[in-house]
């Protein structure tokens, strides 16, 4: 942050978009949970993509750095790519 004070939001309340409301879910804690894994994790989820009106199918890996406190996340839309045959790979 450019005044170097910490942003804090929280993150219990951030709930994806999936379009079936009943299978909404928080990516955030879904992807704290994965990061702690030894070889992290995939977590997929809907969101909105830049330039589109409606949430998109994205899948996100996340883990943990080493001997540090913070934890990487990347994540890409894709409508195809089995999260589960992902997860299994990291093994």
């Amino acid at each position: 942050h450019p005044n170097n004070k910490p942003i804090w939001m929280d993150i219990s309340k951030n709930i994806d978009k999936n379009p079936d409301p009943s299978k909404r879910k928080n990516p955030d804690l879904e992807l704290c949970e994965a990061s702690k894994k030894p070889n992290g994790g995939w977590v997929e989820y809907y969101w909105a993509k830049l330039g589109s009106d409606k949430p998109h199918r994205k899948i996100s890996f996340t883990i943990n750095v080493p001997n540090t406190d913070y934890t990487l996340v990347s994540g890409i839309y894709d409508d195809n790519t089995s999260v589960e045959e992902l997860n299994d790979s990291l093994n």
